[in-house]
């Protein structure tokens, strides 16, 4: 005969052994499945190795899966225990609240997006059916799945990994739950509180947001845009009068979400508010590459100064950017001379190999030796990379075919 263990406890040990396996299936998850730009990877001049692609995304989903097994059994027993014990709601609640959290700083791959927003739609099941939650706790739990949803949004657009359509078609059909899903759950009180507005801002946000991935993936799944009943319609981008009131909330939440917002809605207005905030808060975006284009732009800006002494201590951009920033339209500004160089060697010379020909061509300006120095220094050490900067110098030392007209 089995030892009866008390309802709190047994709830106790279901907690403990779904955060243990968590725990078990989160081990080397950002190591295995990360997903650079492909600008801060080795590139040659050779096709896409199939068999290693499909090996990496075998390797994701092997990684994906378990998560996907555990959320879809979590997602059963609430259906199933939902109107019992409140206890059990408790334990769903803490578990949300960890794994809401752990969202922001999960692995961006695209194969993630899927599991992403089941997360997401499971919390919003549970907030619209919970029974123990007061107003406020309603309100700071939606509050945490907004900010879990929009966490995905802070990394670059992506694209499909691979070419299964199903899966595209789950994660479009999935993306329109999610949206309804937040549409059901609406929160409102007698008095419009900060939080309330806050939450109204985000939520508006992130259907906008939604609706610009459905539109990209109904790119992939159907370029030729062939109309069907059973197929996804593309919707129009928003207009700059929606998107202008949803930037402040988008750099309150996190300045790479903002910086994104360009890259998923071109607009010039929008790239000036966001560039003003960099202006005005410029080490909130250190971490963010992307951010030094913005400020930056083509060439050196008038109304950069003080914002310059953050390069020093910026994430480095990849390396086709960095030798940009050698040429004569940034004047030789010291700051950013010292960013260009930190940011090409921060690299590997595997990575910067591939851009040879463009780092040689920067000689022509480089008045106070820094590209000449880096060329020394990696030579050094790699006779591969030596071997190709001579044979390009040789090669772009004429102008003619002949070899007769110097450059």
């Amino acid at each position: 005969m089995g030892i009866y263990y008390p309802a709190k406890t047994r709830d106790l040990q279901l907690e403990v052994h779904v955060r243990a396996q968590l725990r078990i299936c989160s081990c080397g998850y950002t190591n295995v499945i990360r997903h650079l730009d492909p600008f801060y990877l080795k590139e040659e001049f050779a096709p896409s190795d199939k068999a290693a692609l499909s090996k990496q995304q075998q390797a994701a989903r092997n990684i994906l899966t378990p998560h996907m097994r555990l959320l879809t059994f979590l997602s059963s027993h609430f259906n199933a225990t939902r109107l019992g014990n409140p206890h059990i709601e408790k334990v769903f609640l803490r578990l949300l609240d960890a794994t809401l959290g752990g969202l922001k700083n999960s692995t961006g791959h695209p194969l993630s997006r899927e599991i992403r927003f089941h997360i997401i739609l499971f919390g919003l099941k549970v907030l619209r059916h919970s029974t123990g939650l007061g107003h406020s706790s309603r309100c700071l739990l939606k509050d945490q799945i907004l900010s879990a949803a929009l966490s995905w949004f802070c990394f670059a657009p992506r694209w499909s990994f691979g070419g299964n359509r199903i899966q595209l078609m789950a994660e479009v059909r999935l993306l329109r739950d999610v949206s309804a899903a937040l549409k059901s759950v609406t929160l409102s009180g007698q008095k419009q509180t900060p939080l309330l507005n806050s939450l109204h801002l985000k939520e508006a946000l992130l259907q906008t947001l939604i609706e610009s991935e459905q539109a990209r993936l109904s790119v992939w799944l159907f370029p030729l845009n062939e109309s069907r009943e059973t197929q996804i319609h593309s919707t129009k981008p928003p207009n700059e009068a929606t998107l202008i009131p949803l930037i402040r909330t988008a750099w309150d939440q996190s300045p790479s979400l903002a910086l994104q917002l360009i890259s998923r809605f071109p607009s010039p207005r929008l790239e000036r508010e966001i560039r003003w905030l960099l202006l005005k808060f410029p080490d909130k975006a250190i971490s963010e590459p992307e951010a030094v284009q913005v400020l930056l732009g083509e060439s050196l800006p008038e109304d950069v100064s003080s914002q310059l002494k953050y390069l020093l201590y910026w994430a480095p951009v990849n390396p086709i950017t960095a030798i940009t920033y050698f040429l004569p339209a940034y004047r030789n500004h010291p700051f950013i001379l010292q960013y260009a160089m930190r940011a090409l060697e921060s690299h590997s010379v595997d990575v910067t190999f591939f851009y040879v020909p463009q780092i040689v061509q920067t000689l022509r300006f480089d008045v106070l030796g820094y590209v000449a120095r880096y060329i020394v220094e990696t030579a050094q050490f790699s006779q591969l990379f030596a071997h190709q900067i001579i044979w390009n110098m040789k090669a772009n030392a004429y102008k003619d075919e002949d070899s007769l007209i110097v450059r």
